[in-house]
């Protein structure tokens, strides 16, 4: 079900290099959520910017916070321009335009489903995932987070993963933090390993998705791929979000209705 409605601001926390927590009080999203899902978010309580910015949910439900509660459902997000350099000037009691929940998320596997599941993030593209994690725990499904970003500063919520019960693995490009270089690389390592027994979900940019979709198309591993465009609707009328289709016919598929969440075979890098 879609709702259209305003949302209060229950808390903007900063997290690492101009990366923040929003936590959002709008009970009939929250609870219809789905974990790879999204929001169309006013990025301040003005009429400008005019176009809403699309939002994966990050978390759904009570935190250690007071200021959340079961109808709140948080925004993991970075400073990329102007409309989320005025998401970081929102304090409580300030309200928003919101539209959502939108798109095809992650599938909900059955519990007891046999293949472990390897969460891959590249920066921001973290975001689905705490939620997405949360539901595998529920429902008896082993996962691992593979987490990679620049450096350090850009690393942020692993323990929301160790309260889980989950080990992160990370990975930066300086070596600041955990391993140094790519996340594809322990990513390609557990696939050699253990390629009968993971299916892959990733997010992150566009480079990375390709390079997981490649690793996991050579170790005969499935994957689901999350991915990222500006969406001036977010509901599938203005076909600004298009991704070119990998089937014979050729074509586009719409990031906002047909995905965000797509099978790694149903897109040509």
């Amino acid at each position: 079900m879609l709702f259209e409605t305003q949302v209060e601001v229950r808390a903007n926390k900063i997290l690492g290099a101009e990366i923040f927590l929003l936590t959002l009080h709008a009970p009939d999203i929250a609870r219809a959520a789905l974990p790879g899902q999204f929001v169309m978010l006013q990025a301040s309580p003005s009429p400008e910017p005019l176009l809403r910015r699309p939002m994966s949910f990050c978390q759904i439900g009570p935190s250690g916070s007071p200021a959340t509660g079961p109808e709140t459902f948080r925004i993991l997000y970075q400073v990329a321009g102007s409309g989320t350099r005025l998401m970081t000037r929102l304090v409580p009691g300030d309200t928003l335009s919101c539209l959502g929940p939108l798109g095809r998320g992650f599938p909900l596997l059955p519990g007891g489903h046999p293949r472990r599941v390897v969460l891959v993030a590249g920066g921001i593209g973290l975001a689905p995932f705490p939620f997405m994690a949360e539901r595998l725990r529920g429902s008896g499904i082993a996962w691992t987070l593979l987490y990679g970003a620049r450096s350090a500063g850009q690393i942020v919520g692993v323990d929301w993963f160790r309260q889980l019960g989950g080990d992160p693995v990370l990975v930066t490009e300086d070596g600041s933090v955990g391993e140094k270089g790519f996340v594809t690389a322990p990513l390609a390592r557990m696939v050699e390993e253990d390629r009968d027994g993971i299916e892959v979900y990733a997010c992150g940019p566009d480079p990375m998705l390709r390079a997981v979709a490649r690793v996991c198309r050579e170790g005969g591993v499935p994957c689901r791929l999350s991915l990222e465009a500006v969406m001036p609707c977010g509901f599938g009328v203005c076909l600004g979000c298009g991704v070119e289709a990998n089937r014979p016919e050729g074509g586009y598929l719409r990031i906002c209705t047909d995905g965000p969440v797509f099978a790694g075979e149903e897109i040509r890098f």
